[in-house]
């Protein structure tokens, strides 16, 4: 793991499996197509885990960062390459 952050608990942007909020983490690592993979996996496994998304990031942006909460990401998720999640 590069860089793991807690944005806390949060209201979802819709109900999921009748959860209306949800914590967010964000995390930065570097891994092969195996380790993203078998990440993946595990989250499915895990019922704690109800929504999760990997996106492919530039090695130069790995652990950079993000914008504070309040303020808007320079890019959207649409300008990276999604890679898997559900």
């Amino acid at each position: 793991m590069v860089v793991t952050e807690n944005w806390g608990k949060k209201k979802l942007a819709y109900e999921v499996r009748k959860e209306k909020k949800g914590t967010y983490l964000i995390a930065h690592f570097k891994g092969t197509g195996t380790t993203v993979s078998e990440l993946e996996r595990s989250y499915r496994l895990d019922e704690s885990i109800i929504k999760f998304i990997t996106i492919k990031i530039q090695d130069e942006q790995l652990g950079k960062t993000l914008p504070a909460r309040d303020e808007k990401p320079v890019s959207s998720f649409r300008d990276r390459e999604s890679v898997g999640g559900r």
